[in-house]
């Protein structure tokens, strides 16, 4: 990957972060580490799809845009209370509306693929969620080895 993309990856992902500590208190995540993942999450998928520099900020800028329009779609359907308390009949009305829900759910992954077809080869969208499994698998396997690590070195690293 060049080093132009790796730039406009990072700007996107800083105007992205923006809005993400909006969203998240310190609390509840640590910005820097997750700002750094989401980094790496797109320079990987970046690289992985092989986008151009002008590919990787309309195609970022939709993955963005489809991101936030899932969101509310899966807000809007949240029950308002836990499973476990609901009701027969509460139960019965919130899995018909988590069918209403999925096909919310489909017609954005629809509009979105014509809309994503208007930047990146369709060779490239079917790559897409293949690369972000990909990256999920790598991070989780990275995770894994630094606890097998610790669990190993107990003392090492700390003061």
């Amino acid at each position: 990957m060049n080093a132009k993309t790796r730039w406009l990856g990072l700007g996107i992902l800083l105007l992205t972060g923006l809005g993400l500590q909006a969203q998240i208190t310190e609390d509840d995540f640590n910005l820097p580490s997750l700002a750094r993942l989401e980094a790496q999450r797109v320079a990987y998928i970046t690289d992985r799809l092989g986008l151009t520099a002008q590919e990787s900020g309309q195609f970022w800028a939709l993955v963005n845009e489809y991101e936030l329009e899932q969101e509310k779609i899966n807000d809007k359907y949240k029950p308002g209370k836990p499973v476990s308390q609901m009701t027969d009949d509460e139960a019965d009305a919130y899995i018909r509306a988590t069918f209403q829900k999925d096909q919310d759910l489909l017609n954005l992954k629809k509009e979105y693929y014509a809309r994503f077809q208007e930047v990146l080869s369709p060779a490239k969208i079917a790559l897409f969620p293949m690369a972000e499994k990909e990256f999920k698998r790598e991070v989780v396997r990275r995770a894994r080895d630094r606890w097998i690590r610790s669990r190993l070195n107990p003392g090492r690293g700390r003061n």
